[in-house]
């Protein structure tokens, strides 16, 4: 069931947008926005799922399974190569059949799939970087698009592409696949730069953000002198990565980048409106889906440091065993909310500096309140389930999904101060019933994993 709800919610959301796409289709501009909506979440699906693919088959092709199957490093290259052919496939058709050449939306796709998959077995710098190459697809001047478009769709531009797509996939089959016994040294350093030491880095940021810096150390040094705050001071035992500061650093390179974006991209973009749309419409999704990943680190950090947690236990500063619960449910809390204010900051700051008009800004700061109940996923049973579960990411997902989407639909039915108001008024309300809920059955539950259990 949990395999099965993202899919089933996905297509029904996919659903619904394409009915209105087609009901809207006299309106170009409403049935593209409308399309590009329903077929967003099937796209974040392949995301996801190509992403899972390429992590599961490098991490089965180890010395042992190779002698018991044979030729398992090519089947493992060609059950790759075959997915990435059809998701580029359907990619291609998803948003060429809108947008212009299919041939080189195909080019595309396959590059920013091929990135995905890199950064999936620990190559962020790569990966990132062919990421990266597509997007400029969507913020190039005008004309210049049209040209491309127009050269795609010649012999040689087809040719061009093909090639593009061949030296993509037989760079990627190198990194991923390389041949010999340098396959699995390569496969026991990516397993180890993603999980290496579990809890000395975090896998939602990258490991020079969650280095401890000169803030994280003032704050940690204030805490030790204070002793005042003893569930702040037991949060310290998940290291820097987990720190707000590990995010200001984070947040602070996203808004550098669309600064830069918005003084570079900005003169020589030819057709301003969709260039304004595309960029905002960029930095407010990566920083929407971040209220997922702020949660989710938290919960990572917690179950991955039971030996400093459990040797902070033993220290007087920590709460005694009657009051661990509470003391760290209201530290994490603390902290989730700290992550949601600097990213709900962030995410304003972004669109601000795009330029965008005042009444998506308010739709966007209803959609940072409708995820504010995101937050609440910290607050859990540490001792029986101390990971997250897929259902928890679904529902934060749809809600996510919810609250990004639906108020551009309506926007023209109701005012934009309205929806944000409701926004705001709905995630407060659920925020507050749901985290008073959890942290109820987190302070009568057993104590909090592992720290707790070891002290016991």
């Amino acid at each position: 069931m949990a395999r099965k709800l993202p899919w089933a919610l996905s297509i029904l959301f996919t659903a619904f947008f394409g009915a209105v796409a087609y009901t809207v289709s006299e309106n170009l501009r409403m049935m593209r926005l409308a399309a590009v909506l329903a077929i967003l979440p099937i796209f974040l699906l392949v995301w996801l799922s190509w992403s899972a693919l390429v992590g599961g088959v490098v991490r089965q092709v180890t010395p042992g399974n190779a002698k018991l199957v044979p030729r398992l490093r090519a089947r493992a290259i060609q059950l790759v190569g075959v997915c990435w052919i059809l998701f580029t496939l359907a990619m291609a058709f998803g948003i060429g059949g809108m947008f212009g050449n299919k041939v080189l939306w195909a080019a595309g796709a396959g590059i920013w799939l091929a990135g995905a998959g890199l950064a999936k077995i620990g190559f962020q710098q790569r990966g990132g970087l062919l990421q990266t190459a597509p997007i400029l697809l969507f913020v190039i001047p005008g004309e210049l698009l049209k040209a491309l478009q127009d050269f795609a769709a010649t012999p040689a531009g087809i040719a061009a592409c093909g090639v593009l797509l061949a030296v993509v996939a037989w760079y990627g089959k190198g990194l991923i696949f390389p041949s010999g016994d340098r396959h699995f040294t390569q496969c026991a350093a990516a397993e180890k730069r993603l999980h290496k030491s579990p809890g000395k880095t975090s896998a939602v940021i990258p490991e020079w953000m969650a280095r401890g810096g000169g803030l994280y150390a003032a704050c940690l040094a204030r805490v030790s002198r204070g002793r005042t705050a003893p569930g702040e001071i037991l949060l310290h035992a998940l290291g820097p990565a987990a720190h707000w500061s590990a995010s200001v650093k984070l947040l602070g390179a996203v808004l550098l980048v669309v600064l830069a974006l918005r003084i570079l991209v900005w003169p020589l973009a030819v057709n301003r409106p969709l260039t304004l749309g595309i960029a905002s419409a960029s930095a407010g999704w990566a920083l929407l889906v971040m209220f997922i990943a702020g949660p989710q680190k938290i919960i990572q950090r917690v179950s991955s440091t039971p030996g400093e947690q459990a040797l902070l236990r033993m220290t007087p500063a920590i709460p005694d065993m009657h009051s661990y619960n509470l003391q760290f449910a209201n530290a994490l809390f603390r902290r989730a909310l700290a992550e949601w204010s600097l990213l709900a900051v962030a995410l304003v700051g972004a669109l601000l500096i795009t330029g965008l008009h005042w009444n998506f800004v308010m739709l966007h700061v209803g959609a940072c309140f409708l995820a504010l109940p995101v937050t609440t996923l910290v607050l859990r049973d540490y001792a029986a389930s101390p990971e997250i579960g897929v259902l928890s990411i679904s529902g934060a997902s749809v809600l996510l999904l919810a609250g990004g989407l639906i108020p551009f639909l309506v926007l023209y039915y109701i005012p934009p101060a309205g929806i944000a108001a409701a926004c705001i008024a709905i995630g407060v309300a659920v925020t507050a019933f749901v985290a008073a809920s959890r942290r109820r059955a987190m302070v009568d539950a057993p104590l909090a994993f592992p720290a707790g259990r070891l002290a016991g």
